[in-house]
């Protein structure tokens, strides 16, 4: 317990508290003894699992090894450029990104010495070149009210950078302290240490499904749902197996129909890419045969996650007024451990006159559009309008 206590931050420095710490400034929320802070540890620790085991399976042991460090932070470095400045949207998505892709890259920063943190010093680079960027576009052709979905996001980006900052500006003797505190935790985390915090499953462990590896890249442009469907049909007809799930593109369509509804210039589509490229397809993830459709909004970004895969997965979706949480974060996790951190599931259904296609359409707008309270209650059926209505 005392590795996540956000109060113990300077007396035992480490990335836990560091985390915690980071949480309840940014969250508000009320952190309280014991029983009532378990929860919310065991679930922190089950993220940062996630995160550490991505980082060693694909780079190896980089805890004890500066140089194995910095190549590994060079090597995602370089994907940096290509998830956040190539991807192709809107500033403001690439902001948001940029804040999930620093996260990913932070614990490579925390095994480092003291002294010049390189790898600080570029994430900070990185985020003050998109931030210039936005300040320029939102003082000029009369921005200035229009487009709080970027300032918005410009201000999420410099709460980030003063929280790098001041790491930066760790003394010496603390950032030692701090070196060794998070390289314990990653270890402990690597090796499951933390399971038993708040009685939580324990964190995916690296030979379970893709879940733990599968990171979250924008659809290329000129690449569209039904191509998508295409092309996972066709990956599973090559592996000639028992198993092969029944492609049905109706199921993805809807995501195009929420792209004209909310408009596209707030939405971008996701695709999961597996780090090891192995496909572990028990059903218990939310895996490559997803779509993601994430939706910008002043508070944050909401996600939608739809399966072609009939019979087999169902939909998922994730507001950030609820779980105070990234939409990639929760869909990193197994799916019970994703419905615990907020995201709620969905299964085609008709409700005559409406088809099953129309009921889920209508069932994910309700959700999108309901109360933080309404959000896990119940979907009421208004026959009068063909719709839902989510009610606590």
């Amino acid at each position: 317990m005392r590795d996540f206590d956000p109060d113990l931050l300077d007396q035992q420095p480490g990335y836990l508290a560091w985390r915690s710490h980071r949480f309840r400034t940014r969250l508000s929320r009320e952190w309280v003894d014991n029983t009532g802070r378990m929860p919310a540890a065991g679930d922190q620790a089950r993220e940062a699992a996630i995160r550490i085991r991505r980082l060693i399976d694909k780079h190896g042991h980089f805890l004890f090894d500066t140089h194995r460090a910095l190549e590994a932070f060079r090597e995602e470095d370089t994907r940096f450029n290509d998830r956040v400045d190539r991807s192709g949207h809107s500033l403001d998505q690439r902001l948001r990104l940029a804040i999930t892709t620093a996260h990913e890259l932070l614990p490579l920063a925390f095994v480092l010495p003291a002294g010049t943190n390189p790898i600080l010093t570029t994430l900070c680079r990185r985020l003050t070149d998109l931030t210039d960027r936005a300040d320029r576009l939102i003082t000029s052709h009369g921005r200035h009210q229009d487009d709080q979905q970027l300032r918005s996001a410009v201000d999420e980006v410099h709460a980030l950078m003063n929280e790098l900052h001041a790491l930066r500006n760790y003394p010496p003797e603390k950032w030692t302290a701090l070196q060794a505190n998070s390289r314990r935790q990653f270890a402990q985390l690597y090796f499951g240490g933390y399971e038993m915090l708040g009685h939580t499953q324990p964190p995916t462990p690296p030979t379970t499904p893709i879940g733990a590896r599968l990171t979250f890249t924008v659809l290329p442009e000129g690449t569209s749902t039904r191509r998508f469907v295409s092309e996972r049909q066709a990956f599973h007809r090559r592996q000639s197996t028992a198993n092969t799930p029944t492609f049905d593109p109706r199921r993805t369509d809807i995501i195009d129909e929420l792209v004209a509804h909310y408009g596209a210039k707030r939405c971008t589509i996701y695709r999961g890419t597996s780090d090891t490229g192995h496909v572990y397809d028990t059903g218990d993830n939310i895996n490559e045969d997803y779509l993601v459709l994430v939706i910008s909004s002043k508070i944050g970004d909401h996600a939608v996650a739809i399966s072609p895969a009939a019979g087999r997965h169902a939909t998922y979706v994730v507001r950030h007024d609820v779980g105070n949480r990234q939409w990639s974060e929760v869909f990193a996790h197994p799916k019970i451990d994703a419905k615990k951190l907020g995201a709620e599931r969905l299964v085609f259904r008709e409700k005559p006159p409406l088809d099953q296609y129309q009921s889920m359409r209508e069932k994910i707008k309700a959700l999108l559009s309901c109360s933080p309270r309404a959000f896990h209650g119940r979907l009421d059926y208004v026959p009068q309008r063909h719709t839902y209505v989510a009610r606590s």
